[in-house]
């Protein structure tokens, strides 16, 4: 592990040895402290990195592989979905950074040199410019990645060669720093450093004279809209924090805009160097810091002057922590740094965490976690996800559930419209903090067939005559048919009605049949001609009209609410008898528009679709035999129109309707074999053979059904 200077006190874990050192005078407080390497004076003087070249350790080809801290922390997954910290800065107090390292080239500004003539942009040390890899290294597909790596940094050298502050002080450097970073709007400090004491080595009035200028310079700094200073908690096997970590156990008006952040390693474990939360637990939490061997299990990262080093600390977490900050300032822009601070306390947990002892959260209790890890280790994802009462807010302030927010697709757009939708994004609100900030739609589709109790697509065949005036009503579900007829898709997947109404016409070998469907979600007509003018090769063509509520047979709910389905739709199809055998042929080609809820992020929208079949029936003495292709209703083309957040403040948000265009997956289609066997006229029996490719439009989702049934008059 990477020191800063010599320890002249004996500490052990779980005790509590008596520290003369407690009662020197506090200039020692002031010119023994705030030495750089691995996050806080614990033992030997600084060593010069043992590592030239890429350290064994940097074997993988992928970025996340060589930063394992980042699955720690459950932010490796995150980055594709555009999580970079992209637009913040992090101020980065420490020994200076290499600006022109591969890993953060065009990324490193200069705040400032208290250590020689420069502006923070040269690193004698070293340590500077790994803490700040760790925070913003570059997804670029080589060597390591920072877990925010779009974000910049705003160096402030203000350790020497060897890690320490040399001739400067805090009261000397500090307040001017802090004042600096105030005025340039700066919302996240990072400060892997820490002095040699912890914060019970001293009183309050002993810390309040021996760092009087530096301590109001952070009390200025410590409003609602002031930044977070991120803290190391130093490396002295303690069980306290060092002394700036602590601060704020002696003047709580710090504690909102602090946090202290202590190691475990790769694993989860508690290493022997770190020091513990102890009395600063509320505004403390753990990050991964590396393990004790740090030359084979310390973290990785940019080395000055190039290539990478391994170095251990807990000035190897704060910078995790620091990184987090900026992802969830970049994803919620309502949020204030203390409120990000908040947020990101709350969402850690003791999950996958050991302490030196043994102790687990499924061991020992809450109380005696904290005060090893504080809140717990950070997890990035769950504070980038709602906390509180989660909404949705669309264009005219209005708030549906999220969890209430769902398309189940209709199977005509099968897995379409997921995979349109990818880019889609709504706003959130979380009631916990009020936070907004943006969601990906497609995590509120269903794709695939819907529930059970939509209705089959089939016409319904049992439709009841009146013989005499032509007149019929059935309860069908779907629009009925002559049982005569050869026709069979006449119909498009809807809602369900409760009755149809509607006569037939006949003109000599034509005839005409109107439908009139209506339910309680639905109303529909279709009007259907059958013309047997040519021999042996009955025609069929006609169309329909429907009015659905919602999104077609499927479900639209909250947020993305349909208000109707309008469609229409024309069909025609024939078939011919070849003495034994009769092909029929059927297409239909419709368009469905969308009605958007008031409320809707969806403002409306079209899909384009078609189906046909072939069919072939071959008839010999006691049997038939069927052969058959269909394709069921498919997308053919689409768009859905949806209002996208453009920009968001706590004042207001701006929408603008985007298309996304829907285009067709793979279709599905239906291959059918049925053998009908009559050994006499009272006994049929049937096998019906059914291979189904990329059923309900989804890739992938094949089947293969066998059907056998048998049938006897008494």
């Amino acid at each position: 592990m990477t020191n800063c200077i010599f320890d002249l006190k004996t500490l052990y874990r779980n005790t509590n040895n008596f520290s003369p050192f407690k009662y020197f005078t506090p200039l020692l407080l002031i010119f023994n402290t705030a030495c750089g390497g691995g996050g806080g004076g614990s033992g030997a003087t600084i060593n010069p990195p043992k590592i030239t070249a890429p350290p064994p350790g940097l074997v993988s080809t992928s970025e996340i592989s060589n930063s394992p801290g980042l699955n720690l922390v459950a932010a490796s997954h995150l980055y594709d979905s555009g999580a970079r910290g992209r637009g913040f800065r992090i101020a980065v107090l420490d020994s200076g950074v290499d600006a022109n390292h591969e890993e953060l080239d065009g990324r490193v500004f200069g705040g400032g040199d208290w250590q020689g003539p420069g502006n923070g942009l040269n690193d004698p040390n070293g340590h500077g410019t790994h803490v700040a890899s760790i925070a913003v290294a570059a997804r670029n597909g080589e060597g390591i990645q920072g877990i925010a790596p779009d974000a910049e940094v705003l160096s402030y050298r203000i350790l020497n060669e060897r890690g320490l502050f040399g001739s400067m002080t805090g009261n000397q450097m500090l307040p001017s720093i802090m004042a600096d970073i105030s005025s340039r709007g700066i919302e996240v400090v990072n400060n892997s450093w820490a002095s040699f004491y912890e914060i019970n080595d001293f009183s309050s009035s002993v810390i309040e004279s021996a760092l009087n200028q530096e301590l109001n310079s952070y009390r200025k700094a410590a409003t609602p809209s002031g930044p977070v200073l991120v803290w190391a908690a130093g490396n002295g096997s303690d069980n306290e924090v060092s002394v700036r970590s602590g601060l704020p156990h002696y003047f709580p008006e710090l504690e909102e805009n602090w946090l202290a952040v202590v190691a475990v390693d790769q694993s989860g474990y508690e290493p022997s160097y770190t020091n513990r939360c102890g009395v600063s637990a509320a505004w403390c939490i753990t990050a991964p810091g590396g393990g004790d061997d740090e030359d084979n299990h310390g973290i990785i990262g940019a080395q000055a002057g190039g290539g990478y080093t391994l170095k251990s600390g807990t000035s190897m977490a704060a910078p995790l922590v620091s990184g987090a900050l900026s992802l969830i300032l970049e994803a919620m822009p309502t949020l204030s740094p203390r409120d990000a601070a908040t947020r990101l306390k709350e969402t850690s947990a003791y999950d996958g965490l050991t302490t030196a002892g043994g102790c687990t959260i499924e061991t020992c209790s809450e109380d005696e976690m904290s005060v090893v890890f504080g809140h717990g280790l950070i997890n990035v994802n769950a504070a980038l996800q709602p906390i509180g009462k989660a909404s949705i807010v669309s264009k005219d302030q209005h708030t549906e559930l999220v969890e209430k927010t769902i398309i189940q697709v209709p199977v005509v757009i099968g897995a379409a419209l997921k995979n349109s939708l990818k880019g889609a994004a709504a706003v959130v609100h979380d009631d916990f903090d009020n936070a907004l900030f943006v969601a990906h739609l497609d995590n509120a589709i269903i794709s695939g067939q819907v529930d059970d109790h939509f209705s089959e697509h089939n016409p319904d065949r049992s439709i009841i005559f009146n013989s005499e005036y032509g007149l019929f009503v059935s309860p069908s579900h779907a629009a009925p048919i002559n049982s005569e007829y050869s026709a069979q898709l006449i119909e498009i997947p809807s809602k369900k009605t409760d009755l149809w109404k509607g006569w037939v016409i006949s003109e000599g070998r034509k005839d005409h049949q109107i439908m009139f469907g209506h339910g309680s979600d639905r109303n529909a007509i279709h009007y259907l001609i059958h013309d047997e003018s040519f021999e042996n090769t009955p025609f069929w063509y006609g169309l329909g009209l429907d009015n659905a509520e919602g999104f077609m047979e499927g479900a639209a709910r909250g947020a993305l609410q349909i208000s109707k389905s309008q469609s229409k739709w024309i069909f025609s199809g024939l078939s011919h008898d070849f003495d034994q055998i009769k092909a029929t042929a059927e297409v239909l080609v419709g368009q469905t528009t969308l009605t958007p809820h008031d409320s809707s992020l969806i403002r409306g929208g079209y899909i384009n679709f078609d189906a046909w079949t072939l069919k072939g029936l071959y008839s010999y003495g006691v049997g038939s035999l069927e052969l058959s292709v269909k394709q069921p209703h498919a997308l053919r083309d689409g768009a859905i129109i949806i209002d996208q957040p453009r920009s968001i403040s706590a004042e207001n948000i701006e929408f603008s309707s985007k298309r996304f265009d829907l285009s067709p997956t793979t279709k599905e289609r239906q291959h059918n074999i049925e053998l009908n066997f009559g050994p006499n006229s009272d006994t049929k029996i049937s096998v019906l053979i059914s291979h189904i490719v990329n059923q309900g439009h989804q890739k992938g989702r094949d089947e293969t059904l066998l059907n056998l049934s048998f049938k006897h008059e008494f």
